[in-house]
């Protein structure tokens, strides 16, 4: 079961409690890359996508998903 929409803003502000926000970015933009892209477990897989999405590139535009 994927995680949330509390759960995954709760591990957000968790995040920037010990990173800074750009650095969270790419943190997660490597681990889509690197696990959600290459496993077969769907829960983590959705669980790291929704994860990023609260990550958006700067040169991104439109709403966020989560504030």
């Amino acid at each position: 079961m994927p995680i949330t929409n509390r759960e995954a803003r709760t591990i957000k502000d968790i995040v920037n409690s010990y990173i800074e926000e750009n650095d969270a970015r790419e943190m997660f933009n490597e681990l889509v890359e690197e696990v959600a892209d290459t496993t077969e477990n769907d829960s983590v897989k959705q669980s790291i996508l929704m994860l990023h999405t609260l990550y958006p590139n700067k040169a991104q535009s439109g709403p966020k998903l989560f504030d």
